[in-house]
Parts: C-alpha cells; structure tokens; sequence
C-alpha cells in the first residue's frame, strides 16, 4: 500500500517509506497513541481536509477518509498489514 505522506518532515530520497509495523505495536498502546504515529507518516486528510489517496499493490487506489481511518484504529484493526 502507498500512503501520501504526511508534511512532518522534508522532502528527502531516504524517506521512501513509513514504519507502519510501529504503528500497532507496544510503542503506540492507545488508540490515540497510534492514530498519532500514523498522522506523522501519513496525511491522512490531504485532500479537502477530509480524506486520502490509497495505492493498492494490484494497481487500484481508493480514497479513505481519515473517519475511517480513525475507526480502523480505534478498533485496532491494523489496515496496513497485508492480507494473510
């Protein structure tokens, strides 16, 4: 998955990536905690301060508000985590 990234920090080669294993791990135990960390990676409210463009690995991209996002989190249901 490809996320728009978030503009916490400047534009560098080496950012080519978020830490999204971190996102739901033991660092970030609250919901709020996590929902933080993925904000600092991800803008998740890019577009029209609402929601963002989503790059699927089969080529599809879907638009998700950062509601849902939010939800996804709340329930601790790790979105970036590919299927198993």
């Amino acid at each position: 998955m490809l996320f728009e990234a978030a503009d916490t920090t400047a534009v560098e080669y080496q950012f080519d990536h978020v830490h999204s294993p971190e996102w739901f791990s033991e660092e970030n135990p609250t919901p709020e905690d996590r929902l933080k960390a993925i904000e600092f990676e991800v803008a998740t409210e890019r577009h029209s301060h609402t929601a963002a463009n989503y790059l699927y690995a089969d080529g599809h991209v879907e638009v998700i508000p950062a509601s849902q996002i939010a939800e996804w989190v709340d329930e601790d249901h790790n979105f970036a985590r590919p299927p198993q």
